[in-house]
C-alpha cells in the first residue's frame, strides 16, 4: 500500500482582532506531484522528490468589511528531486537543497543537481506566479558531449572538450534572457584544436550573442564578436580578429620575421555557406 506521512497542524483564531495563524509541519512528504500541481506553468514540471523538515505558515487578516488577506510561507529541504524544464531534453536529477515558497513565488538559496550527468549549482527561483517571472544564477562544468544532450540545436555542433560556465537569467518564465561566461583548457571544433577558449555571451530565444570570446589556434590568437542564430542551419554574423607574430607563422617566418600581424574579418552566412571580407596589416616599427 501507500506509505503514510504525518503532518502536524496548529492554529490560532482571534475573531475580535480579525486574525488567524496556522502552522503545518512534517518530517517527510513526497513532493513532486504536489508542487507540480501548484505551479501555474508547465514550463517547469517536478515529477519526483521528497521534502524533509517541512515548516509551513499561513496568516490571514480580516478587514472590518470582511475582506480577507492571506499570506503563506514554507521552508523545506528537497531531496532527490527530478525536474523537467521546457526546451531542455534531459531532466535535472538528484536535486537537493533548501527551498522557500511564499505567496507568489518559489526560490532557493542553493540547489545542487545534475543535468545529463553534469553537476550544477543553482540559486534563484520563480516569482509573480500569476504571470511567472524567472531570476537565477547557475554554475557548472563538464563534458561538452554531455551538455549537448540537453538542447537540440547544440547536438548538431561538432564540438568536444571540457567546459566550465556561469549563467544568469531573468525575465518571463517561458522566454528568459540569459547571459553568462565560459572557459575551457581546450576544445576541438570540426577536428581543429583550440587552446584556452573562453568568453562572455548573451542568449535570447535562439540567438547567441558573443560579447567577447577568444582562443588560441596554433600561433594565432583569435578574438570573436557577433551573433550565432542557433537554428537547424546555424546563422553566422561575426567579426573575427586574429593576432600573430610573423616569425611564428608557417611558410612566412622568413619574410615576416618579428613583424606583428593583425587581420580583421567579417564572416557571415548560414551553415557552411559562408562569405568573408577583411584586411591584414602589420606593425614594422
Amino acid at each position: 500500500g501507500h506509505a503514510l506521512h504525518t503532518v502536524i497542524g496548529k492554529a490560532k483564531f482571534s475573531a475580535d482582532h480579525g486574525f488567524e495563524a496556522q502552522r503545518w509541519t512534517a518530517a517527510d512528504i513526497p513532493i513532486g506531484p504536489l508542487i507540480d500541481f501548484a505551479l501555474p506553468s508547465h514550463t517547469i514540471n517536478i515529477v519526483d522528490g521528497n521534502l524533509h523538515n517541512v515548516d509551513g505558515r499561513i496568516y490571514t487578516f480580516v478587514d472590518p468589511d470582511g475582506t480577507t488577506h492571506a499570506h503563506t510561507a514554507l521552508r523545506a529541504d528537497l531531496e532527490n528531486g527530478k525536474i523537467y524544464i521546457a526546451g531542455v531534453l534531459k531532466p535535472l536529477r538528484g536535486a537537493h537543497g533548501a527551498i522557500l515558497a511564499y505567496d507568489n513565488g518559489l526560490t532557493t538559496l542553493g540547489l545542487d543537481a545534475t543535468l545529463a550527468g553534469v553537476p550544477l549549482h543553482l540559486e534563484g527561483g520563480v516569482y509573480d506566479l500569476p504571470a511567472p517571472k524567472l531570476r537565477f544564477a547557475l554554475v557548472g562544468g563538464g563534458s561538452i558531449a554531455q551538455l549537448q544532450q540537453v538542447v537540440a540545436p547544440a547536438q548538431r555542433q561538432p564540438l568536444t572538450g571540457e567546459l566550465t560556465f556561469a549563467l544568469r537569467g531573468s525575465g518571463d518564465l517561458n522566454t528568459p534572457v540569459v547571459s553568462g561566461s565560459f572557459s575551457a583548457p581546450e576544445m576541438t571544433y570540426r577536428g581543429f584544436p583550440v587552446r584556452r577558449p573562453g568568453g562572455t555571451f548573451f542568449v535570447h530565444g535562439s540567438d547567441l550573442d558573443l560579447l567577447g570570446a577568444s582562443f588560441d589556434y596554433g600561433p594565432v590568437n583569435v578574438e570573436v564578436h557577433g551573433t550565432l542564430a542557433l537554428q537547424k542551419e546555424t546563422g553566422v554574423n561575426l567579426v573575427v580578429t586574429l593576432h600573430a607574430d610573423g616569425d611564428r607563422l608557417p611558410y612566412a617566418s622568413q619574410l615576416l620575421r618579428s613583424l606583428p600581424l593583425t587581420s580583421v574579418v567579417h564572416l557571415s552566412g548560414t551553415g557552411r555557406q559562408l562569405a568573408s571580407a577583411g584586411i591584414v596589416y602589420g606593425d614594422a616599427r
